[in-house]
């Protein structure tokens, strides 16, 4: 009986160091590889959204620049420019002028495009289009407004930040460019300057056709933290965090810890402007289809494995029912039976043993 025990237990001892074998190498293989696996995926997810928001600063970039290209447009209309470097003789010749000026800013200026709305003159006189219900106030100055100034101090176009305008209850948020006009004859004569207002349709258009992840935002803002654009499913509060703020003024990308939740924070400053556009993921959203491929993964292993131990188990099987055999040979002889032979056509090693033992019994 000793002798059966410690064949059986030879054959659970095989079956449990070769079980964990396979089930040990599935697990480390599946865990190394799922680290693997995420840490390239979150960076070449990272430089992917890193590429997109370039992208996008470019397309808002160029979109900034074709508005500062548009102020160069009265150049282009040698009528216009005349009439802006003429002083008019009479009260119908000034009404002239102003007629001919402003439908030149209407046709050319904002009905292409639904994005512009209002464009002014400024130089003796405010000529001006508008597609906007909000009045212009005639009262304000402009030649001392610092955006006037500065545009007569340079040759390029000035940008002006996004800010919000209030007229009887009614508030409009805009950004304006804004183009000091030279005469054509005499290029250190300043006629006035040009500016056009314009509201953020075009940008939208830009962008409202990226997709975004479960948990995740894109947006547009400005040095003084104001956002120029917005699309998030993110929590609200998150924006406003003092780690988000750090975040962005820092190096891109880099992860943000809020609410038990890793962040990946990608910026892209966008040109001629003082705007960033700023792309936010949670590692879990980029992380979701990793989960599901580990899950996977593991499991096809551990299908793998069983069906390895099924081989295994016949495998064992066959190797110790000879070995069996030869101890139940062995248990005869040693009850005093010697006419006993054991089987010579196994293995070389079993057929050896039982060839030496088959030749001890005939000379016993």
């Amino acid at each position: 009986m000793s002798s059966g025990k410690k064949t059986y237990h030879l054959k659970n001892r095989l079956l449990a160091v070769i079980s964990l074998l396979i089930f040990g190498s599935v697990v480390l293989v599946s865990t190394i590889g799922f680290m693997r696996y995420s840490d390239d995926l979150l960076e070449q997810t990272s430089t992917q959204t890193q590429q997109l928001i370039e992208q996008i600063s470019l397309n808002t970039g160029n979109y900034i620049n074709d508005l500062s290209r548009l102020c160069m447009s009265p150049y282009y209309s040698e009528r216009i420019m005349s009439l802006l470097a003429t002083t008019p003789d009479s009260a119908a010749d000034q009404l002239e002028k102003r007629r001919a000026i402003e439908n030149y800013l209407r046709e050319v200026m904002t009905i292409p495009r639904k994005d512009i709305l209002r464009v002014y003159i400024l130089t003796d006189e405010i000529y001006y289009s508008t597609r906007t219900a909000h009045a212009i106030d005639f009262s304000i100055d402009y030649q001392q407004e610092s955006w006037y100034q500065k545009a007569l101090d340079t040759a390029s176009t000035v940008f002006i930040p996004a800010h919000v305008e209030s007229n009887n209850g009614y508030t409009l948020t805009v950004f304006s460019m804004v183009q000091r006009l030279r005469s054509l004859s005499d290029s250190s004569r300043t006629l006035g300057v040009i500016r056009v207002d314009a509201n953020y349709s075009g940008i939208q258009d830009v962008l409202d056709d990226v997709q975004l992840l479960s948990k995740s935002a894109l947006l547009i803002i400005d040095s003084a933290n104001s956002v120029i654009y917005q699309r998030s499913t993110l929590p609200a509060d998150l924006t406003g965090s003092e780690a988000f703020r750090a975040a962005i003024s820092g190096e891109s990308p880099t992860r943000i810890h809020f609410d038990k939740e890793t962040y990946i924070i990608n910026t892209q400053p966008v040109q001629y402007t003082d705007w960033t556009v700023i792309a936010v993921n949670a590692q879990s959203s980029l992380m979701q289809n990793v989960a599901s491929a580990r899950q996977f993964t593991i499991l096809l292993g551990f299908v793998c494995a069983l069906v390895g131990l099924f081989v295994t188990v016949l495998f064992v099987r066959s190797f110790i029912k000879p070995i069996n055999n030869t101890v139940d040979v062995m248990r005869t002889a040693q009850s005093g039976d010697l006419s006993v032979r054991a089987s010579e056509h196994r293995a070389e090693e079993i057929d050896y043993l039982n060839r030496s033992f088959n030749e001890l019994l005939l000379r016993i």
